[in-house]
């Protein structure tokens, strides 16, 4: 049997990831099998086993993969040319809430009761990754007065922190407009942290669905 390059094995990785990732969206975490995800790209069930050792495994490749994307974004706005400061910080926060609400269906399963373990790796992830481009903006704010922080790194991850507690709250709630308060309430908060012309407007979904219920 001819031997795959390496090239050939992270290409088939990737590919189990995305398929993943579409049919955790599409179908929930726990409604999709690992027979689902092998049948759909036509692979031996030993090759799935060969790259992941089960699917809980495959949720934090495919929650990585996601948590890189919305880093990939962050850099591009802190390596833009815009001079405005709050409007960079602003577009950071909101992609972290677009990342909330395109991916709520595997963020919801991440953040359940029983997988306290998966959620401690990716909180870790998620501050590695964030983290750092968040504090250097932070940082220039603080440098040129505009906002008063004064230990950038570590504002960062209490951000961090706060922002994923948010997600959680809202992850939970199926009520929209207790939704819509938990929005507020992160917006209240992040406004005294920060300053008001750094803050998205938070839950725009939610607020649309209500408004034309």
């Amino acid at each position: 049997m001819p031997r795959i390059s390496k090239n050939a094995e992270i290409e088939r990785r990737n590919n189990i990831i995305a398929i993943a990732e579409e049919l955790f969206l599409v179908n929930g975490y726990e409604n999709t099998t690992i027979n689902d995800i092998v049948d759909k790209l036509n692979l031996a069930k030993g090759t799935f086993y060969y790259h992941f050792r089960s699917k809980d495994e495959l949720l934090v490749a495919v929650s990585e993969k996601l948590l890189s994307e919305t880093q990939n974004y962050l850099k591009y706005i802190h390596d833009s040319e815009d001079k405005d400061l709050f409007k960079r910080l602003k577009y950071m926060l909101n992609a972290i809430d677009i990342d909330l609400y395109r991916n709520e269906r595997i963020w919801r399963f991440v953040y359940h009761d029983n997988n306290v373990i998966l959620y401690n790796q990716l909180i870790k992830i998620c501050k590695e990754k964030l983290g750092p481009l968040i504090a250097d903006v932070l940082e220039e704010g603080s440098e040129k007065g505009l906002l008063d922080v004064p230990h950038a790194a570590e504002m960062a991850e209490a951000l961090i922190i706060l922002l994923d507690l948010y997600a959680k709250q809202v992850c939970e709630e199926d009520d929209r407009l207790r939704r819509i308060r938990i929005h507020e309430t992160i917006k209240r908060i992040l406004e005294r942290i920060l300053d008001k012309r750094c803050i998205p407007d938070f839950g725009m979904m939610d607020r649309e669905r209500v408004r034309t219920a």
